[in-house]
């Protein structure tokens, strides 16, 4: 609250930015504040009168007050529809009232381009006094073409395909306007973003290729359009076009991976790479469509054959693994999340749970299916996921919504397995016409901040013996093996402690664009049970299904620390963190795993 009288009583922009940064970041971790209308009033009434102080200036046109103010207004927004439409309403009305204020007019524009990236239905409804607000301007700055695009693009795939409105300026013509090649390519990357493929495909291939200086600029954009041709062509014709869009998906990959091999890394396959976040996107996206389509096809075949599939037959294994497959896929996005998360916007977070929501709404919808095939439930049906609730406004995420309350959930009473694959059939056709989000740091060619991390077995929580073996072997990891996969193992007696170290360096382009300064670095243990320490021929009946397979157990947890360890970070990013492990007490193998971040005092 100290904060919020401090904003709205400020004219200093900087104070402002600061203030609105600090409010976002506190509603981040307080979700339930603004579901009290007394403190939803209070926020609202605040920043609107700073608002309305600066719309009164006469140079407020050239001030960025609604720049400054974007990340609560976003946050906001974004977890009260409330105040979303008290913002955008009352910006509008501002804004017709006041004819001769051209600072009222910039405002509306600007806070209905952020509502609608929000709630695009509220932009929506508010589409007529758009209209009046759009001829009163006349005409238009490029700054504030922009902002009318975006408020429009998110508005435009709520319109049923056909559908014609003399309230909505075309989006083309507003494109024509702009010769700004730099502005061009910041509506190419948000129609990517909303999934308003038609229009990027449009930009790259009419306007942009032709004006390409260097032969890598080219093939960037040039991969681009056809993504966008190719997502431009699924929506518009489903299925019936999916080898096209594969040909046009491959080939963007294609390009993709070789402007990774001229840069002399091994860009696609390591974080550490320019391109790495682009290529596992892509990847990952082929693969869906391909997993859609055999599912499909097998469907098609379950339906011919009258609801079931001879016992035995590839056609009948290979549904009967379709939902490991969109698991492991959903694993995939689930890991980019964990890697980028922490370093891109909000769009490219809410795009990446859509996906990984895909894939699981996949993976539950047949083993639903399918679940009737099985004898004596050999299948194991997932517990149900929660959806993302932040992503329902997007196009994917709402059609996701609608399949898991209409179709996926009447499942469970139905006994048909026909007609269970008839709406799986009908679920997939849908989601392959429906726009995908695809995420803003797809447009962002640099490689994120990371760390190594070393970890080393601290000699003194070794016995005697082994501690005195250790210091007099010539190599200082004699007592580590590496497994097949490259993982260290360190053999330990059971109910002795461990003690490991790690350590590392920061980097300094991860400090400086942090906007709190941290001071500490926190880590968190786990310890899981994977299995045996030697396998045993004897294979439990327990684990072993219908046809002799044996099927795969989660890691048990074991012990999870309750209190996180800590440690002062030295100058320069330097870290070194010494690990209490708790002695397990039962042979076998066991995964140490350690979660580690930074913080503050």
């Amino acid at each position: 609250d100290d904060i919020t009288i401090l904003v709205s009583n400020t004219s200093n922009l900087s104070i402002v930015r600061a203030g609105a940064e600090t409010m976002a970041l506190a509603l981040g971790y307080n979700k339930k504040y603004l579901e009290e209308k007394s403190n939803l009033q209070h926020l609202f009434r605040c920043i609107w009168v700073l608002i309305t102080r600066f719309s009164n200036k006469e140079d407020t046109i050239e001030i960025g007050v609604i720049d400054a103010l974007k990340p609560i207004l976003t946050t906001a927004s974004r977890q009260s529809k409330t105040f979303a439409f008290n913002l955008i309403s009352c910006a509008l009305k501002a804004a017709l009232d006041a004819k001769e204020t051209p600072a009222a007019r910039k405002i509306a524009l600007q806070t209905s381009s952020i509502v609608s990236q929000v709630h695009p239905l509220l932009t929506h409804n508010m589409l007529p006094d758009l209209a009046r607000l759009y001829e009163q301007i006349g005409n238009p700055t490029n700054d504030l073409i922009i902002h009318q695009i975006y408020a429009l693009l998110p508005c435009s795939i709520l319109l049923e395909k056909g559908e014609s409105s003399s309230l909505m300026p075309n989006c083309n013509s507003l494109v024509d306007r702009i010769d700004c090649h730099w502005t061009l390519f910041q509506i190419v990357r948000r129609s990517f973003a909303w999934g308003c493929f038609e229009l990027s495909h449009r930009i790259l291939s009419s306007r942009l290729l032709q004006k390409c200086s260097t032969q890598r600029s080219f093939f960037w954009l040039r991969s681009l359009s056809q993504i966008a041709n190719a997502e431009n062509t699924l929506c518009n014709c489903g299925t019936s076009c999916i080898s096209q869009c594969l040909e046009l998906l491959n080939s963007a990959y294609s390009t993709i991976c070789s402007l990774a091999a001229v840069d002399g890394q091994d860009g696609t396959t390591s974080p550490a790479g320019k391109f790495y976040f682009q290529a596992q996107i892509l990847r990952n996206r082929i693969d869906f469509i391909k997993l859609c389509i055999c599912t499909r096809a097998l469907c098609t075949e379950m339906i011919m054959c009258g609801g079931n599939l001879p016992f035995g037959t590839r056609q009948r294994l290979f549904l009967k693994n379709c939902p490991k497959q969109f698991r492991i896929l959903a694993a995939r996005y689930m890991q980019i999340y964990k890697v980028y998360g922490l370093h891109s916007c909000q769009q490219t977070k809410s795009s990446l749970r859509t996906m990984f929501a895909m894939c699981k709404f996949m993976e539950a919808f047949i083993e639903h299916t399918i679940s009737e095939l099985s004898i004596t439930g050999s299948l194991r049906i997932q517990p149900e996921f929660s959806h993302p609730k932040g992503d329902k406004n997007l196009a994917m995420g709402a059609l996701l919504l609608r399949l898991r309350t209409g179709a996926l959930k009447p499942l469970g009473i139905s006994k048909s397995t026909s007609r269970n694959t008839t709406e799986l059939l009908d679920a997939i056709d849908a989601i392959m016409k429906c726009p995908c989000p695809f995420p803003i740091r797809m447009f962002q060619i640099t490689p994120i901040s990371y760390t190594i991390i070393d970890i080393s077995l601290d000699i003194d929580s070794l016995s005697t013996k082994e501690a005195q073996t250790a210091i007099e072997s010539s190599t200082d990891d004699e007592y580590v093996d590496v497994d097949d996969c490259g993982n260290e193992v360190v053999e330990a007696l059971p109910g002795s402690p461990l003690k490991f170290i790690i350590s590392g360096v920061f980097p300094r382009t991860f400090l400086k664009s942090a906007v709190i300064r941290f001071s500490q670095i926190i880590a968190r243990t786990s310890v899981y049970y994977e299995g045996q320490l030697f396998d045993d021929e004897d294979i439990d009946d327990s684990n072993v299904d219908e046809n002799g397979e044996e099927v795969p157990q989660c890691p048990r947890v074991v012990s999870r620390c309750e209190e996180p360890f800590s440690a002062t970070l030295l100058p320069g990013g330097k870290f070194m963190l010494p690990i209490q492990c708790d002695p397990v007490l039962a042979e076998g193998q066991y995964r140490y795993s350690v979660f580690v971040a930074t913080g503050i005092l």
